[in-house]
């Protein structure tokens, strides 16, 4: 389920992407550290009047820096009225240490809630915090990443005081900035046999401002915001898009514009799912194919639609494992990595761990070559949704 929000009325044109409508609107039943007693809701306008403890949960860790908030009449004050709190779990991590090196994730049960130190500045009825930088004073570990403005978090939720106002628009800020782009995505890409196709666009860690059909002929009927049915591919047809794309920041953060094709297409009396994801910055690196599901994304401004003598064929992951050579016991042992003097415990665990350090290979002594390709998978020119 995810948040329909509301924008702030009066606000600029936003330039940072809102984080807000890509998780889940949440409500606590109060302030304690570890209460699990919880509830989700679709929209701020069917959230229960006086609810005090308000906020949004994603799936994936964010890094928020600002949120701006307004409410059904003044804002609670004084300033001490309000605060901000995140869910803090491993965040900041410690830097990587020999022989093992764990990623250590946030997890949305054993955590607790921290107080976050920021600015409040109340204008024009909208009441914005930004976070002050990271200090010790705010959190064990911060100088790992002194001085950071913002917050790497899975929750994050405003505690408000007795009687509050209903809040009527939340929105929560990263440093990802948004950029226009403007797609075409062709369907029926390199089909052999004429189906009927139907279906509609979704966008995540993004804004669709506009979906137009291209090459649509009559009888095929497209409806705004951007969904299509009836359509005949026997020849090249699809839709333009425009958008704004996410650019992540800062480094490895997890802003990244998903733009989903949910579609079926009808064969006789078979229906053939047609559903497919992409995200914008693979677009970088040319045009998108997948043979699969036939379908082609290009930017717009591309003249050439598609041809399959254009496309340059790649390996699967599959044929790719089969080139891979055979781990022998040799090798085995020249990857195990040096033990580090003076630490008789690590010492003796990388006895019984191997750290391959081969390129293309995994970090984790029990990860198979399968897994590493998956997770570190080189951009083909084809994707190949079967593997």
């Amino acid at each position: 389920m995810l948040l329909a929000t509301a924008q702030i009325w009066g606000a600029p044109p936003a330039t940072y992407l809102d984080l807000a409508p890509s998780g889940r609107l949440t409500t606590w039943a109060d302030s304690r550290q570890r209460t699990r007693a919880f509830k989700q809701w679709p929209s701020l306008s069917v959230l229960p009047a006086g609810s005090r403890c308000v906020g949004i949960v994603w799936d994936e860790e964010r890094d928020v820096c600002k949120i701006r908030a307004k409410f059904d009449g003044p804002s609670p004050t004084p300033e001490t009225a309000m605060d901000v709190q995140y869910w803090r779990s491993t965040w900041p991590p410690e830097p990587p240490k020999m022989p093992t090196i764990e990623d250590a994730a946030d997890d949305p049960w054993q955590g607790i809630w921290k107080k976050a130190r920021v600015h409040r500045v109340d204008r024009d009825g909208v009441t914005s915090f930004t976070f002050e930088p990271l200090t010790e004073q705010e959190l064990h570990g911060a100088d790992i990443l002194p001085g950071v403005t913002y917050r790497r978090t899975l929750k994050v939720r405003l505690l408000l005081p007795e009687k509050p106002p209903r809040l009527t628009a939340l929105e929560i800020f990263s440093e990802t900035t948004l950029e226009p782009l403007s797609i075409r995505i062709e369907l029926g890409a390199g089909e052999k046999e004429p189906s009927l196709l139907g279906g509609s666009l979704e966008i995540f860690n993004g804004i669709i401002k506009s979906v137009s059909p291209w090459q649509f002929e009559s009888g095929e009927s497209f409806a705004s915001p951007g969904t299509w049915k009836n359509v005949v591919c026997d020849k090249p047809k699809g839709l333009t898009v425009d958008l704004l794309s996410a650019k992540p920041s800062p480094p490895g953060s997890n802003d990244i514009t998903v733009v989903t094709v949910r579609a079926e297409a009808k064969r006789g009396d078979k229906t053939l799912p047609r559903t497919f994801s992409f995200s914008t910055l693979d677009l970088q690196h040319g045009p998108i194919y997948v043979p699969d599901l036939h379908a082609y994304v290009t930017r717009t401004d591309d003249p050439q639609p598609f041809s399959i003598q254009q496309v340059r064929t790649g390996q699967t992951i599959r044929e790719r494992i089969l080139l891979e050579p055979e781990q022998t016991y040799e090798r085995a042992m020249r990857e195990i990595p040096r033990s580090i003097p003076g630490n008789a415990r690590t010492a003796a665990r990388s006895t019984f761990r191997s750290r391959p350090m081969q390129a293309g290979r995994s970090l984790r002594s029990n990860t198979t070559a399968t897994s590493s390709s998956t997770r570190r998978r080189p951009r083909p020119w084809v994707r190949n949704s079967g593997g």
